[in-house]
């Protein structure tokens, strides 16, 4: 015997009342964004800054190792 079709949203709104998604979706949230202290700002800066300058350098010095003539 062939099963009854059924549609998308009859199986979506299965899934959700299965799960704990509207209470996941109501709740308030818990998640609090951590505070920078001035010392992993400036340790965070430097290190950012000092890779902003490093790839650029890194990379003009490996095609200019590659012998390929500028024009």
């Amino acid at each position: 015997m062939s099963q009854p079709q059924v549609s998308l949203s009859q199986k979506l709104s299965r899934i959700i009342r299965e799960t704990d998604l509207p209470e996941l979706i109501t709740s308030p949230s818990t998640f609090t964004m951590p505070t920078m202290t001035l010392a992993s700002f400036r340790s965070n800066f430097t290190f950012g800054f000092a890779h902003g300058l490093i790839v650029p350098f890194a990379l003009t010095a490996g095609l200019s190792s590659l012998g390929i003539p500028a024009k």
